[in-house]
């Protein structure tokens, strides 16, 4: 992250290289900028972040029919973040990234996780998404929604 006049806003570069079997993507290799404006920053209210860019993905599926696709997306996320003490944390990411020729084909997803001490540097990490693809892949579900729980250990 580049700062650019004062800590509520800064420029933030990412590359991404994924993949996932259950919606048939073979490799998603991302990459893209956005600008990103911290609305509040408190210890009574929390951190709450939006951010509004763009990034180019390429996109190779392992089905036969479309297997590659190539698009410029609008990015941008709102984020809140909350830590109830040194130990506990909430936090909530919302994104929303539409194809910029085509806004109709999108894709938004929702987190909201919940972490806290159990005993020395353990926490439980409980969280639920919901992910929307507005076009998927050919025989894909448009919704996934995931409960997870998990163990962390901090170091």
């Amino acid at each position: 992250m580049q700062k650019i006049a004062t800590d509520s806003l800064v420029v933030e570069f990412f590359i991404q290289d994924s993949e996932n079997e259950f919606t048939d993507i073979k490799r998603r290799l991302l990459g893209g900028a956005d600008l990103r404006y911290t609305v509040v920053s408190s210890k009574k209210y929390g951190n709450i972040y939006f951010a509004l860019g763009a990034y180019t993905e390429s996109v190779e599926y392992t089905t036969v029919i479309d297997p590659k696709e190539s698009n410029i997306r609008l990015g941008s996320y709102i984020g809140y973040k909350f830590v109830f003490d040194e130990d506990s944390r909430l936090d909530y990411m919302g994104y929303y990234q539409p194809k910029l020729d085509d806004f109709a084909d999108y894709y938004s997803s929702q987190s909201l996780s919940l972490q806290v001490h159990l005993f020395l540097k353990i926490f439980l990490k409980v969280g639920v998404s919901f992910i929307h693809d507005s076009e998927p892949a050919i025989g894909i579900k448009k919704d996934d929604f995931q409960q997870t729980n998990t163990l962390v250990w901090n170091f």
